[in-house]
């Protein structure tokens, strides 16, 4: 699927290319961000870049993810969760385009049984669980592909051509908060028993409140020894499920020292549509003496 991208017409036009230096592919990357554009200016791709490419026919070709669920019936009983991938050598307005992204796999609904099943229902860890085991499979050739020391790949860009190697981290996966959670291996509760509200630090749910509280990063070093030691009041404390987590080994993610808990970024369109809109719409109704019928 990367080679398909590689070799689409998408990344035969030099306009579409993102490169720090757009006179020359190979230049190192400027040594400070004088303004924040696009990915390349970020602090995860620099790092990426200082970590893995160190002679200067390598290239940094991330991965950025976006995972979120698809019904597939009419009621949304059955669905699917698609794990899409796009690179980071595409400009943000290419990036945009539906045939800029590619299925690197799907995981089904893990939760969807009869009745009689649900009676054997697994519970919520071991459900997060297969959910990390089936990603691992997803991944399994990604993390074949970047032990494998960079991909030869030859293109011409502003007439000349370039012998490189790409180096293809993963560098962020969009999705929605729920599918968040679920990458970081969190609770997808919010209710009033859980411990932690967020999913990238340690702030208690008694101080979310206070803008002084002195929070730290969760990392995934922390958790991860907090399982081994088989501490569930540690992990409780956190909100964080005891399993192996797809993203804590096998696969590079350029060096980030938070992990998939860094690599998360927050859902504007949820965000807009479920906090903003939706009650906005609910008072409008309100005001003109309407009940609201509809739930969505």
């Amino acid at each position: 699927m990367i080679e398909s991208l590689l070799y689409s017409s998408l990344a035969m036009d030099d306009n579409n290319l993102l490169f720090p230096n757009p006179d020359n592919p190979l230049a190192p990357l400027p040594p400070k961000v004088t303004n924040i554009a696009d990915i390349d200016t970020g602090r995860v791709y620099r790092n990426a870049y200082y970590n893995l490419c160190n002679s200067p026919n390598k290239v940094l070709c991330g991965l950025i993810g976006y995972v979120d669920k698809l019904a597939t019936d009419r009621h949304g009983h059955l669905s699917l969760e698609p794990f899409y991938f796009t690179l980071s050598i595409f400009k943000q307005r290419v990036r945009n385009k539906p045939e800029a992204w590619r299925p690197l796999g799907y995981i089904p609904n893990i939760g969807l049984m009869s009745k009689a099943e649900s009676t054997h229902a697994m519970k919520s860890a071991a459900k997060v669980q297969l959910y990390h085991d089936i990603l691992s499979q997803i991944f399994a050739s990604l993390g074949e592909l970047q032990r494998k020391g960079g991909l030869p790949y030859q293109f011409t860009y502003r007439g000349k051509v370039y012998k490189v190697l790409l180096f293809f981290p993963l560098l962020a996966v969009l999705g929605d908060t729920e599918s968040h959670d679920r990458l970081c291996g969190r609770y997808n509760s919010r209710g009033a028993g859980v411990a932690r509200l967020c999913r990238h630090c340690d702030t208690p749910r008694i101080e979310t409140d206070n803008v002084g509280y002195e929070w730290e990063h969760i990392l995934p070093q922390h958790v991860q020894t907090a399982i081994d030691a088989n501490d569930r009041d540690a992990l409780r404390s956190i909100s964080q499920h005891p399993i192996r987590n797809a993203f804590y080994a096998d696969i590079c993610l350029g060096g980030n020292s938070r992990g998939i808990h860094g690599m998360t970024p927050r859902d504007p369109l949820h965000v807009r549509h479920l906090l903003l809109l939706k009650p906005n719409m609910a008072g409008f109704y309100v005001t003109l003496r309407n009940k609201p019928r509809c739930k969505q």
